[in-house]
């Protein structure tokens, strides 16, 4: 897998959600980067309630927006 930068997360700790905030940006080293993935290490600015601990998972997803068209049919 991979995080990009300006994505959701979710809190979750021991099973429950804790907490909705988003990854503002990233950074392998000191470089600001706009994705990683699996395997590197990076940090991350979270904007949100600060309460990420130990031991807390994060759940990182990407809303996307689609617009549909409504087909009607005519008898």
């Amino acid at each position: 897998g991979r995080i990009k930068a300006k994505t959701k997360a979710k809190v979750i700790r021991a099973g429950d959600f804790i907490v909705m905030g988003e990854l503002a940006e990233l950074r392998a080293g000191k470089e600001m980067v706009q994705e990683a993935v699996m395997g590197e290490e990076c940090g991350f600015k979270f904007i949100g309630e600060p309460v990420i601990k130990e031991h807390d998972v994060l759940e990182i997803y990407q809303e996307e927006i689609k617009e549909r068209v409504l087909q009607v049919k005519h008898n």
